[in-house]
């Protein structure tokens, strides 16, 4: 199996960190993120990576030249650096119709979730595109209304919803490719999704109950800094 880990986000809430690094090198316990997730794709099997990078592309490069590939001297890496915006799945056109399924992440994860079991599901059930999804729960910032025509029912404060959310990480097969070459320039993994809809593909959704972090602010780090100090 193909493995791309998307790695181009600049990371502009993360401000200062990522004046000096890209956003997926930023560490949780002394790894980077990207680090982490490489290495769970290797438990998964995943025998080529392909790592995007954009934003300080050059420190990526690095990164996998001299830690991924020797820690990992089974798998094949690439690194493709975008020059624009490809938005965070555009890098899947350049595949066209690959010949096994891929396996995608978005490397600013800070994630237990089980690729391994990520891709049987996919295996299994026959999907043409298998989405890992986790319940989330968010509180609204104003006090919500309820009204029976112009009278009120109800009033909350702030109410909080819980929703099904995408966990930034999907298997694709090669039937979903050919269609990316129709989409925008610049697309992300809802418009792949909705592409597959469209041509009557099969999309699962694989459910997991891991931690899961999308390490995309200065707050957000310190949350994943301090959930991994109490798994120690």
């Amino acid at each position: 199996m193909r493995g791309i880990l998307q790695g181009g986000g600049k990371g502009e809430r993360l401000k200062p960190l990522t004046d000096r690094i890209p956003k997926c090198l930023a560490e949780i316990e002394q790894e980077p993120l990207l680090g982490r997730l490489i290495s769970q794709f290797a438990d998964a099997s995943v025998e080529q990576i392909t790592v995007v990078a954009g934003w300080l592309g050059l420190a990526v490069r690095d990164y996998v030249a001299n830690v991924a590939v020797p820690r990992y001297p089974a798998i094949r890496f690439t690194v493709i650096t975008e020059d624009a915006a490809l938005g965070n799945a555009g890098i899947l056109r350049t595949l066209a119709m690959p010949p096994e399924p891929v396996m995608f992440s978005f490397a600013d994860l800070y994630t237990d979730l089980n690729f391994t079991e990520l891709a049987a599901h996919h295996q299994r059930t026959g999907a043409a595109l298998t989405l890992a999804v986790h319940w989330d729960q968010v509180a609204a910032p104003f006090g919500a209304v309820k009204v029976d025509g112009s009278r009120v029912s109800q009033y909350v404060e702030k109410p909080s919803f819980r929703y099904l959310a995408g966990s930034g990480a999907a298997v694709m097969s090669p039937e979903v490719f050919p269609a990316l070459a129709r989409l925008p320039e610049r697309f992300g993994i809802s418009d792949v999704v909705q592409s597959a809809l469209a041509q009557g593909l099969p999309v699962e959704a694989w459910f997991h109950e891991g931690f899961w972090i999308d390490v995309n602010s200065s707050a957000l780090l310190a949350v994943a800094e301090a959930l991994a100090r109490s798994k120690r």
